[in-house]
């Protein structure tokens, strides 16, 4: 009933929402962030599997082009968004449908090739919507107020004083099963879901808030000092490893070009210094406050045990199927073949967690190392299109914004070894502002004025 309920609402929703876009042409941001109110109110599980994100956006977005190319609109794709990141992500788009060729279950190919698709049409929509400084200003804005949103709500449900009966306003993951059966029931108010997304958004904009507080005048300091600490504090409630690591090293990569774009070199020292200490504490006072939290740092030594598992698996795997891999999705199907040759008793783990817990690794199991190549050649293109915007845009703000995405693709780096994030919304959305921000940014040659 759910899931019928939720398609008619989705289906309802999405003809006001293209007829509110297309009328607004002059503001094509409207689209993402159209997108994101109406994903977040209609939620993401209570679709079991029937809509997702991206068929959410590619949807609204298909639908929108189609209105404003029949009104005249014309579309233009810069050459240096063609040279740069079409063609990997092509060529990772392919690879991977190939390996799904040889998958065990069918089910496992719609969905890959679903989530294929929509990373690849997401991606594009964002580049072509965000045309100018204008509106990437405005939809940065409205991210960080989302931002903001979830943060505060993941903090209300995680201290057991949220009163919301539907649990499912914010898209995320939930915690496994088997996390549930040793740590018991959760307390009052508590969900993992609000929390993941928090951290994912958190993550992606803190090292930009932080950029702005310690190098620029700003009227909202004092409100992103707080956000920074309440993000800190979200943010360790979940993952008390990877994404603390993934953050303090996107903190630091920002901090270090404030340091060197700035004549007030002591200045950003004190800033930097009290920041991690609001962070700090924040976090500490947080985690000592919540018997929860601390039952799951107990659990420490059983998702590391879980993690070398599965990464010994993935190794032994490699010997064999390092070209070609085994074909995506298929990691569930072999793991029983594989786990009696590393350990002489197969742990019962949950179906769900059959992953590989490291996008490198599954991409190379699954894809091959063909595969493996493509998806770093994303993070390479993309780097080096920041640095470019950086170095040549005469925008402060668009420099502000580069500096910061780098450090998020240098940070989500570092999150790929723990957890399994190909398709990211995050991270796709980001590249998708990215190569706007490129295509903003002068060029030489025949391709200025390409957009």
């Amino acid at each position: 009933m759910n899931a019928m309920v939720a398609a008619a609402l989705a289906i309802a929703f999405v003809p006001p929402a293209v007829w509110f876009t297309a009328r607004a042409v002059e503001k094509p941001f409207q689209l993402i962030l159209l997108s994101f109110v109406g994903y977040s109110l209609i939620g993401y599980y209570m679709f079991f599997g029937l809509f997702s994100v991206f068929q959410f956006y590619v949807i609204l977005g298909l639908g929108v082009l189609g209105l404003n190319m029949a009104a005249g609109r014309q579309y233009s794709v810069s050459l240096q968004f063609l040279k740069q990141i079409l063609f990997p992500m092509a060529a990772f788009l392919l690879l991977g449908a190939l390996s799904l060729r040889i998958a065990r279950e069918p089910a496992i190919t719609l969905v890959y090739l679903r989530n294929y698709t929509g990373s690849l049409a997401f991606t594009f929509l964002v580049y072509q919507f965000l045309g100018n400084e204008k509106d990437l200003r405005t939809f940065f804005k409205a991210l960080v107020l989302v931002l903001l949103a979830n943060a505060g709500l993941g903090v209300l449900q995680a201290m057991g004083l949220s009163f919301f009966p539907a649990t499912y306003l914010l898209p995320g993951t939930m915690s496994s099963e088997v996390d549930q059966s040793i740590a018991g029931p959760k307390p009052r108010g508590f969900y993992h879901m609000p929390f993941e997304y928090a951290k994912d958004l958190l993550f992606a904009v803190m090292p930009i808030l932080a950029f702005m507080i310690m190098g620029y005048r700003t009227r909202w300091r004092p409100a992103l000092f707080a956000a920074l600490a309440l993000g800190a504090a979200a943010i360790g409630t979940c993952e008390a490893r990877s994404t603390q690591i993934a953050f303090v090293l996107g903190l630091l990569y920002v901090m270090f070009r404030a340091y060197q774009d700035t004549e007030k070199k002591r200045t950003v020292i004190i800033r930097s210094t009290a920041l991690f200490a609001v962070i700090a504490t924040a976090l500490g006072i947080y985690i000592a406050a919540n018997p929860y939290l601390m039952q799951r740092y107990t659990l420490g030594d059983y998702s590391m045990f879980m993690r070398i598992i599965f990464v010994t698996m993935s190794i032994a795997i490699l010997r064999e199927h390092w070209l070609w891999g085994i074909g995506l999705g298929n990691f569930k199907s072999v793991y029983f073949e594989y786990l009696p040759q590393i350990f002489h008793k197969v742990p019962m783990f949950s179906f769900k967690a059959l992953q590989p817990h490291n996008v490198f690794l599954d991409i190379w199991t699954g894809g091959g190392i063909f595969m493996l190549l493509a998806y770093l050649a994303i993070f390479v293109f993309t780097f080096a299109a920041l640095e470019q915007v950086r170095r040549r845009n005469t925008s402060r703000f668009l420099r502000i914004l580069s500096v910061g995405f780098q450090a998020f693709l240098i940070g989500y780096l570092i999150e790929c070894v723990f957890h399994n994030h190909i398709f990211d919304n995050n991270y796709w959305l980001l590249i998708g502002m990215s190569y706007a921000m490129l295509g903003m940014t002068p060029a030489c040659g025949r391709e200025r004025g390409d957009r």
